[in-house]
């Protein structure tokens, strides 16, 4: 065993999520389920330090020194991003070592470092969806054997990704010793049946398993003193920047951001305007003071609807055509919420309804949704 290996005990679960990622949703579902299986067990629970190599390539610094193109952005970051790049990833290295307890110094490496593990849960996130860059098969824990395999809302993510016959066999090997599978969407559910896979539940997002007040107990105080807009994405696409600018001006209100990817370093003009903030506490403040959301991220939607914010959720357009995200169509299907989607071609016509929403009955749906979940995690750790 390396000194920078883990060694874990027999009694002890583990979570294997995409805890690593320098996302805000990842890191807080990572927090949700580790803080959820601490209370319904008497073991020891802990996050398993994994994550693949092209993961932590996405979230270097730097760009790889590949081709032209990225030596212009590097040099672009070095006189420009370099500072707040470096904030950013400190802001998730500190938020992982606080409420994560992961020492950055100690990894797991592969199976030999679990194997010693009496359960081992698959969380939730895109961890299953082998069409990303940063999936690796040991998220589907190919490697083990002689040990108790539990999935909780784990996702292929939001698109049918057609599976090759190949790639159904391989799926197949790796989850067909699982002892309990759930996933996260219907999408999900339906193509792991397409590999004679048996999936219990569709169950609800992690997040969603903490209340509102626990939550707000790590967010932090209040940023921005005047009434604002909270726009977050992933990728900040040129028409959701369209639709959050046009919403900003009709509203008479600022429309801050957060920096995640490369683009969002350039959207900053025209009513837009950068947070200050990387903290991922912040994240979670950003959301609760504002005014209301135009979110086109998974997370950014969910902690709308945790903190039972008005909110819009932004679909994207990819070839002349608007994209369906299961995601977001399962989760609004349990909870039961209407008319929270907007795209390019009706945004408009929207815009006097942001505020027309009750979450009575939204949230009494978010607690019968976290009990089945809560349900199913007693029910599986009891049978292994």
């Amino acid at each position: 065993m390396g000194k920078n290996q883990i060694n874990k005990s027999k009694d002890e679960i583990g979570i294997l999520t995409f805890h690593n990622a320098d996302n805000y949703g990842s890191v807080l579902q990572a927090y949700a389920l580790l803080n959820t299986i601490k209370k319904i067990t008497e073991n020891s629970c802990s996050i398993i330090n994994y994550s693949s190599d092209e993961q932590k390539g996405m979230y270097e610094i730097y760009l790889p020194s590949k081709g032209i193109k990225n030596h212009i952005k590097n040099l672009y970051i070095f006189l420009f991003q370099k500072k707040k790049r470096i904030m950013k990833k400190k802001s998730f290295e500190f938020f992982r070592t606080k409420y994560l307890d992961i020492d950055s110094e100690k990894a797991c490496i592969g199976a030999k470092d679990i194997e010693n593990m009496s359960i081992v849960v698959c969380g939730s996130d895109q961890i299953w969806n082998i069409h990303i860059k940063d999936f690796k098969d040991f998220y589907m824990l190919s490697e083990l054997s002689n040990v108790k395999k539990i999935s909780y809302a784990a996702s292929m993510g939001g698109i049918d990704l057609n599976l090759t016959e190949c790639e159904k066999k391989q799926i197949y090997k790796y989850l067909s010793d699982f002892s309990a599978i759930s996933v996260r969407e219907n999408i999900s559910q339906k193509m792991l049946r397409g590999c004679d896979i048996d999936v219990e539940e569709v169950l609800i997002d992690p997040t969603f398993l903490i209340s509102k007040n626990q939550w707000k107990m790590i967010m932090s105080k209040r940023k921005i003193k005047e009434k604002y807009i909270f726009f977050y994405s992933v990728d900040y696409n040129e028409d959701s920047v369209k639709i959050a600018q046009w919403y900003g001006k009709k509203f008479h209100m600022p429309v801050v951001i957060m920096y995640t990817s490369w683009h969002s370093y350039f959207i900053c003009k025209e009513g837009i305007q950068w947070s200050g903030c990387t903290d991922v506490e912040d994240f979670l403040s950003l959301i609760y003071y504002s005014e209301f959301i135009l979110s086109g991220s998974f997370h950014g939607t969910v902690f709308s609807i945790i903190f039972n914010k008005p909110f819009y959720r932004i679909q994207k357009k990819y070839k002349d055509k608007m994209v369906d995200d299961d995601r977001i169509h399962t989760l609004f299907s349990k909870l039961k919420i209407e008319n929270r989607e907007i795209n390019i071609e009706n945004y408009k016509s929207y815009c006097d309804k942001i505020y027309d929403i009750d979450f009575k009955l939204i949230n009494q749906n978010i607690n019968n949704e976290r009990e089945r979940s809560l349900l199913f995690l007693k029910k599986a750790f009891e049978n292994s």
